[in-house]
């Protein structure tokens, strides 16, 4: 249960990385964090199912938080991100979820579609066919090219990518989707919810701010101009992203 630390205690926030099974992902965005003067964690999920990755949450978040402290999800964690609000509400003060995908089915279609549309045609079929020798960097640099409108030039993070965990893990979410329980889990969370979302986000808006609208009494939707999947990568939202990052952390 591995948890890399950003700043000095007592911690403020925890980001969620995403895949699932992309631990480390989110570093980058940790690392601003804190650079904000976020003291933020940034745990790494190694369970092998839904129930499995909330339970390592928990027991992470508890054994270094005296209290409550903001949850920040991105992409895969911030459904993590609802199923730990949802099921300890104790330990989540305010729920931001970053690049959230859609919660139900009807807003699936047209997102692959789209990334590869972004891609030539050579890099698209690359993208459908996975990693070649297990080699994960080539695929997140695809991706930030397809889920991003005006991208930096860093590298991708360095990732520890677990296939058999995303196999698992994703195959029992979409589930959960597609059964309903995720949203009904959603419908347990009381405390305040910021989703923030980018308008050129292959993933669609309006698969996210509907939902928590009709379900949630207490819930924001920040759209972002000129934003990807991924805010704190992009060189025109970066800035605002952060800014209102601080804003929502300092909110008592």
């Amino acid at each position: 249960m591995t948890v890399r630390e950003h700043g000095v205690p007592a911690w403020k926030a925890a980001v969620l990385h995403g895949g699932p099974g992309g631990a480390g992902e989110a570093g980058p965005l940790a690392r601003a964090m804190a650079a904000c003067g976020i003291a933020t964690l940034e745990p790494l999920q190694s369970a092998h199912s839904v129930d499995g990755q909330v339970e390592e949450l928990r027991m992470q978040l508890a054994a270094r938080c005296d209290g409550p402290v903001d949850i920040v999800g991105w992409s895969w964690g911030a459904w993590l991100g609802c199923w730990l609000a949802a099921r300890h509400p104790a330990m989540v003060r305010r729920l931001i979820l970053v690049g959230c995908a859609p919660f139900e089915e009807v807003d699936l279609e047209g997102i692959m579609a789209l990334r590869l549309s972004r891609l030539s045609l050579d890099e698209a079929r690359e993208l459908q066919s996975g990693p070649s020798g297990g080699d994960i960097s080539r695929m997140l640099a695809l991706l930030k090219k397809a889920d991003s409108f005006d991208p930096d030039d860093a590298p991708p993070p360095p990732v520890a990518f677990d296939p058999a965990l995303h196999a698992a893990v994703w195959g029992e979410a979409k589930a959960l989707r597609r059964n309903g329980d995720l949203l009904r889990e959603v419908e347990r969370i009381r405390c305040p919810v910021i989703a923030i979302h980018g308008d050129h986000d292959p993933h669609p808006a309006e698969g996210v701010r509907r939902p928590l609208a009709e379900r949630l009494a207490d819930v924001r939707f920040h759209r972002l101009e000129n934003c990807g999947h991924a805010p704190w990568v992009e060189r025109q939202a970066r800035a605002l992203f952060l800014s209102l990052l601080e804003e929502i952390v300092s909110e008592r």
